[in-house]
C-alpha cells in the first residue's frame, strides 16, 4: 500500500502545481489576449473547467490514497482517464494559441508543459490502481 500512496501522491502533487500554474498563470494571460482572433471570454470559461475537472481528479486520487478502504481501482482509472482525455484538451487550446503571435508563447509553452503534467498524473493514476489493488490482495491473502 505504501508504494501505491506515494505514487498517488506524487500524482496530487502534480495535479496541484498544475492547478495553480493555470489558476494564476494562465487564466489571467489568456484574459489579457489582444489578438484579432481572440476570444478571451471562451478561453477563460475553458481553462476554469480545466481547473475544476483537474481538482476533482486530485481529489479522487487523495481520497484512493488515504481515505476510502474499498476497491478503489475504478476510481483510480477514472481520474486517470479523466487527467488523459482533459490534457488532450489543453493540447488543443495550446495548439491553438500558437496562432495568437508572440505575445502568446510564453502562455503556449507553459499549456504545453500542463498537458505533459496532466498526462504524467493520468498515467500515475494507473499505476497507483495497479499498485493499490495488489497491496489490498496481499492484505486480503494474509488476513
Amino acid at each position: 500500500m505504501k508504494a501505491g500512496r506515494v505514487v498517488l501522491l506524487i500524482g496530487v502533487g502534480i495535479i496541484a502545481v498544475l492547478v495553480l500554474t493555470v489558476s494564476v498563470w494562465v487564466i489571467p494571460r489568456a484574459a489579457a489576449d489582444t489578438s484579432p482572433i481572440a476570444s478571451p471570454e471562451g478561453a477563460v470559461g475553458s481553462l476554469l473547467t480545466f481547473t475544476i475537472a483537474n481538482i476533482l481528479f486530485g481529489l479522487a486520487m487523495l481520497g484512493a490514497a488515504f481515505f476510502i478502504k474499498g476497491d478503489v481501482t475504478g476510481i483510480l482509472v477514472l481520474a486517470g482517464i479523466g487527467a488523459l482525455l482533459f490534457g488532450l484538451w489543453m493540447l488543443d487550446g495550446a495548439f491553438s494559441f500558437l496562432n495568437h503571435g508572440p505575445s502568446m508563447q510564453t502562455v503556449t509553452s507553459v499549456m504545453f508543459a500542463c498537458v505533459l503534467a496532466d498526462w504524467v498524473a493520468g498515467l500515475l493514476a494507473f499505476i497507483g490502481a495497479v499498485l493499490v489493488s495488489r497491496s489490498r490482495k496481499r492484505e486480503i491473502s494474509a488476513a
